[in-house]
């Protein structure tokens, strides 16, 4: 992952048995990177000395916290096995951390802390509804920015500085589709979706639409958001729809 941002960062330095048989194979494009993505007008950073300064937003905080601090991590090892191999054009790269506290508005003041701290590209984050408000301050700063987890296909469509390192809805909603379709022989399914969160909102909508397209049926669907503790509710209505379950 933060190799993946070094690459960005250099380049932006210089300047996503049964059923129909046709149309069933899930698609590896991002199709929210159809057509040509708007560019930052925005000069971006010019680095100067010897040290290339890179950000990274991660939820270190609130309920996303398990994954934020395991990107955090990531990016350490990462960066730390950089500099000792060898460096960027001589430079010696270093991480200016911050964190999103899993909230999108937080992660919005994380990415403008890091713009005004002169960093030359920022990581993160990895739900997509923290990565969007952070993508558009970097948009506006012209400065490159990688998701490593935010799957919204039409994330990239906030700007050509946008990229991920991840699949996209588009792709994992129809994997589990034909999965479920194909490998377990379900044809009713009931799905449990968080309504607040744009990641479980797009992945549900990605395999609702292929499961029907392949012929199976969405008998139900219930809602819950973070901070739920008790699904009870939900399920039961889940299983007086008559899912088929695997077993």
């Amino acid at each position: 992952m933060a190799l993946a941002m070094l690459v960005a960062a250099c380049g932006c330095g210089d300047n996503s048995s049964g059923g129909s048989a046709a149309n069933t194979t899930p698609s590896t494009s991002d199709s929210g990177a159809g057509g040509a993505r708007k560019m930052p007008t925005a000069p971006g950073v010019t680095v100067t000395g010897d040290t290339v300064t890179i950000g990274v937003v991660g939820s270190l905080s609130g309920d996303q916290a398990p994954w934020g601090k395991d990107e955090i991590a990531g990016a350490e090892l990462a960066v730390a096995d950089f500099n000792k191999s060898g460096k960027l054009q001589g430079k010696t790269v270093k991480l200016d951390e911050g964190d999103s506290a899993s909230k999108p508005e937080q992660g919005k003041s994380a990415a403008d802390k890091l713009v005004n701290d002169g960093v030359i590209a920022i990581v993160g984050e990895v739900a997509s509804g923290i990565t969007a408000p952070m993508a558009q301050v970097a948009f506006e700063h012209g400065l490159p920015i990688v998701a490593v987890g935010a799957t919204r296909t039409d994330l990239s469509q906030i700007g050509g500085n946008v990229f991920r390192v991840c699949y996209t809805d588009a792709l994992q909603g129809p994997v589990m589709a034909t999965f479920a379709y194909k490998e377990l022989n379900l044809r009713n399914m009931a799905v449990i979706t968080d309504r607040k969160l744009p990641y479980s909102t797009g992945l549900s909508d990605s395999f609702k639409a292929f499961f029907t397209k392949l012929g199976g049926k969405i008998v139900d669907e219930e809602f819950y958001q973070a901070g739920d503790i008790s699904f009870k509710g939900q399920l039961t209505k889940a299983k007086a729809a008559a899912p088929m379950v695997c077993s």
